[in-house]
């Protein structure tokens, strides 16, 4: 059974392009947050959508879109968990949150931190 699934979260690992006998495409392994840990999503994506996620790097949030099969598996400990298969037809780039951007970078901002909101 399968059925159209928007995710988002961060890429585990760089995606890697590759080359199948009818076509290149693009795999990737995206961690998604859930109120019960983190649930993996392997990603599968052709065309221009593939070259997109080609071109990204470990750690960029993204939201996908496309067809999903759910499976489970037994982790290392034998405990039962969720996987998600996905072929991505939609992606969208997102970005972190200012705070999180220069925590990850190791940048500061002199004179504190600055997110004021300005009306226009």
């Amino acid at each position: 059974m399968s059925l159209r699934a928007l995710v988002t979260g961060r890429l585990y690992g760089a995606p890697m392009r590759r080359e199948g006998k009818a076509a290149t495409f693009t795999t990737a392994k995206l961690a998604a947050d859930t109120d019960q840990g983190t649930a993996w999503v392997s990603l599968i994506a052709f065309g221009a959508v593939g070259n997109r996620l080609a071109g990204l790097k470990d750690g960029d949030t993204i939201a996908v879109a496309g067809k999903a099969e759910l499976s489970a598996y037994a982790d290392k400990q034998g405990e039962p968990r969720a996987s998600m298969n996905l072929v991505a037809d939609e992606l969208v780039t997102l970005k972190r949150p200012k705070r999180e951007r220069r925590q990850r970078s190791g940048a500061t901002q002199q004179g504190g931190d600055f997110d004021d909101d300005v009306t226009f």
